[in-house]
């Protein structure tokens, strides 16, 4: 199921990056809104740019701004990261204590990390 998400994935928005991270037992209530709607926003700007002629150019980019929106991808992305280290740990964790008790394997809570920095929860 994840195999073919990936291979029918086609962006950054946000029903691209919850196809992707669902079945890794990540949803959306544990990944930072703010970082789904920059991702969003991200995937548009970047569809519209690489869709569009250059002859039909409708706007500038501010050099400024997007090292700004880039960095704060980049903070976003490194505390989901840290989720899906977190939720791997947990299995293994988990893969390791039942292999020890014979017991059938239990679910994996993965809590949520904090707003990427600048970002409100």
């Amino acid at each position: 199921m994840w195999r073919s998400a990936q291979r029918q994935n086609h962006g950054l928005k946000e029903e691209n990056v919850l196809r992707l991270l669902l079945p890794l037992g990540i949803g959306a209530p544990e990944i930072d809104a703010t970082l789904l709607s920059d991702l969003s926003s991200f995937g548009s700007a970047r569809g519209e740019v690489a869709h569009t002629s250059v002859s039909k150019v409708t706007r500038y980019i501010d050099p400024e701004s997007e090292y700004k929106s880039a960095r704060q991808l980049a903070a976003g992305l490194l505390k989901l990261d840290e989720l899906i280290q977190r939720g791997r740990a947990e299995l293994e964790r988990l893969d390791a204590a039942t292999a020890s008790s014979g017991q059938p394997p239990a679910q994996a809570s993965v809590p949520p990390v904090a707003p990427a920095e600048g970002h409100a929860p």
